[in-house]
């Protein structure tokens, strides 16, 4: 959209627990001045630590772990969450039947609350073969997992979404779906890589979660930001890649 990109961009979320906020900033670890994470306090952004990861990963979401510590994505790379030193944390994370920080679901933030989580993962290309996640026109699956006594098990699964999906939003009754529209590679097209840059706007879905039915679709010219859409106070809302944040209730809000 013709906006100058920062050398530096915070990945994802900010990660607020037990009196730190955490996040990252940077593309890889070898490229423009590499990654740092920082913990500051919430209130005033007084940094308390900073450090970087010690090998080549690129940027990723961040995670707490059952022993308190932060996770760099799938990668492993674990720091103290008071101090910043890189401690060794081999927990496993949570995880759901689509699979949890894996390249299954193609860096798409899982979403969970006490014992719910709402994976996104890949069509598959049949059933043997996952698709690359720069394949388009299979859509992508979306599964509600409930975990008890350790154990996640699927409790609905809605498979082929016409959406890249890049932002979910996990509510008491409704779970919220974001991405670019998705469609067939068309090579005759004037832009046949179109799909791929996001040049056909997107759509955000409501679906049951209790059931994963569709309760609602609405169409964007632009498609969102990556994990660009939060709710709160009744109203959802959602960044966009040409910088415009929308707020929708049940009445329309505006931009």
């Amino acid at each position: 959209f013709g906006q100058l990109e920062s050398a530096g961009p915070v990945f994802g979320s900010v990660l607020v627990h037990d009196g730190v906020a955490v996040f990252s900033a940077g593309h890889h670890a070898n490229a423009e001045g590499g990654i740092q994470v920082y913990g500051v306090e919430p209130a005033t952004g007084k940094v308390l630590w900073r450090n970087a990861p010690t090998y080549e990963i690129v940027n990723d979401v961040l995670q707490i772990t059952p022993k308190g510590n932060v996770y760099l994505g799938y990668y492993k790379v674990a720091f103290n969450l008071k101090t910043g030193r890189h401690v060794r944390d081999q927990t496993r994370l949570r995880t759901s039947y689509a699979g949890f920080l894996n390249r299954e679901i193609t860096r798409v933030v899982p979403v969970f609350d006490a014992q719910r989580t709402v994976a996104v993962h890949r069509a598959k290309l049949n059933k043997y073969r996952k698709r690359g996640p720069n394949v388009p026109g299979k859509g992508y699956d979306v599964v509600l997992s409930v975990t008890r006594d350790g154990k996640s098990a699927p409790v609905w699964s809605r498979e082929a979404l016409p959406l890249r999906i890049n932002a979910v939003v996990l509510t008491k009754d409704v779970v919220f779906v974001a991405g670019p529209t998705d469609a067939p590679f068309n090579p005759k097209a004037k832009n046949p890589w179109a799909v791929i840059d996001g040049e056909l706007g997107g759509a955000v879905q409501a679906l049951s979660a209790a059931d994963g039915k569709t309760l609602g679709e609405l169409d964007l010219a632009a498609p969102p930001v990556l994990d660009g859409m939060a709710a709160a106070g009744g109203r959802l809302y959602l960044a966009t890649r040409d910088g415009t944040l929308h707020c929708f209730g049940k009445e329309k809000v505006g931009q």
